[in-house]
């Protein structure tokens, strides 16, 4: 358990742990994406030992979960820290039935029987007292999401009943146990609490939210249009930054048609204009692409000298088809850039249809660009593949002629 439990915490050897198309140890893959599965897998594990009730199970448990702890030079967030800096056996139960607190689709119960002594009241666990087994409500027919408390509504029902050990709310028809007599779990003496009223409370549901008021919808309002208003502002400035960063390359593709352009006759005017308008904006795109691919490449090289079984398929794929991209980069490269045959041609439909290729491969890449991108693509693509628009002015009809003759 602790093998699988230091990869899931440090990334080292979690090349078989994938979130998504990555695993754990991707450089990506920060410490909060482990942190929610690493609590998640302990949840799990606490509740196993916790319904098994076997000393040695719930000793191996928490000596898994806590040997994370072994270096004091690491640093856990408040979701994980309570599970890892538990003490006992008895801290891990406190946070286990404090984990399903906050959800309203998950809880832990405790059956009691109407025949034997009520235990005393547990936080986080809900009491559900029978008398015959039919009495259990199956909690798949109440209305889901619901955490009103039930007690039978037999009415020799009494005062005093018998706990088995609490389950969670899913498993509650599944079990005749709740005849036996508790046991002692090594953690009810840390969780006493006052003997509780002779009645269970009743919580308020949770289904039906409060009405509010019109002012604080008005309020709820105003907040969310400032707060639309600021993400409009941040995407802006990213897409400025990203356009920024590109420019120093772009201008350095224009300086290079503007050479190639002053030796063309003015007899190719239209040609001159894709030539130093949208085809630097290309050329750029290229360049970014050839970039990405190269440095993609040795990303999957390296992964693969770790990778094992299924990973390998996966990434021999993707290696192949981030090698078939570049290919086609470099030659469309070759045959756009400014000292090019085609251009001293001025052939203007070859021109279009080496475009439009680069295009469409530029709108699949299969990993990622950097901000600014996208537009400089646009830009491309409506200076040289996308039609023109033909402005026709309306017609204004001319005013009749009035030929009768005026009377003065």
């Amino acid at each position: 358990m602790v093998e699988l439990l230091e990869p899931m915490y440090s990334g080292i050897r979690a090349d078989h742990l994938l979130f998504g198309s990555k695993s754990l140890g991707h450089e990506t893959i920060n410490f909060m994406i482990k942190e929610t599965f690493l609590v998640r897998v302990f949840r799990c594990l606490c509740l196993l030992a916790y319904n098994f009730r076997r000393d040695s199970l719930q000793e191996f448990v928490w000596q898994s979960i806590t040997s994370l702890h072994r270096d004091a030079n690491r640093r856990f967030t408040s979701m994980c820290s309570r599970y890892v800096n538990a003490r006992t056996w008895g801290g891990l139960v406190v946070v286990v039935r404090d984990s399903a607190g906050g959800s309203a689709h998950d809880e832990m119960v405790q059956v009691l029987h109407i025949s034997r002594p009520r235990p005393i009241a547990v936080n986080g666990v809900r009491q559900i007292i029978y008398e015959k087994f039919v009495d259990i409500p199956p909690t798949t027919r109440r209305p889901y999401g619901s955490r009103t408390p039930w007690v039978s509504s037999s009415p020799r029902c009494s005062r005093t009943a018998q706990a088995a050990n609490p389950v969670p709310a899913l498993q509650a028809e599944t079990t005749e146990a709740a005849d036996a007599p508790d046991n002692n779990d090594g953690a009810e003496a840390d969780e006493r609490l006052p003997e509780p009223e002779d009645a269970p409370i009743d919580l308020p549901s949770i289904a039906e939210p409060a009405p509010r008021s019109e002012k604080e919808l008005d309020a709820a309002a105003k907040i969310r249009k400032i707060i639309l208003w600021a993400l409009h502002r941040v995407k802006e400035r990213k897409r400025a930054s990203g356009k920024s960063a590109l420019m120093p390359g772009l201008l350095e593709l224009f300086a290079e048609c503007r050479v190639q352009a002053l030796a063309m006759d003015r007899a190719h005017r239209l040609y001159r204009v894709y030539f130093l308008g949208p085809l630097p904006h290309l050329l750029l795109c290229l360049d970014i692409a050839h970039t990405r691919a190269q440095k993609k490449t040795k990303e999957i090289q390296s992964e693969l000298r770790s990778a094992e079984h299924k990973a390998l398929e996966t990434l021999d794929e993707q290696l192949t088809d981030v090698r078939r991209i570049l290919k086609q980069v470099i030659n469309i490269q070759k045959a756009l850039k400014p000292a090019a045959e085609i251009h001293a041609r001025r052939d203007l439909i070859g021109l279009k249809e080496l475009a439009k290729q680069a295009v469409t491969l530029l709108k699949t890449l299969p990993f990622g660009t950097p901000p600014g991108f996208v537009e400089h693509l646009n830009i491309a693509y409506k200076g040289i593949l996308q039609p023109w628009r033909t402005v026709t002015r309306r017609v204004v009809p001319k005013p009749t002629l009035n030929t009768d003759e005026e009377m003065y």
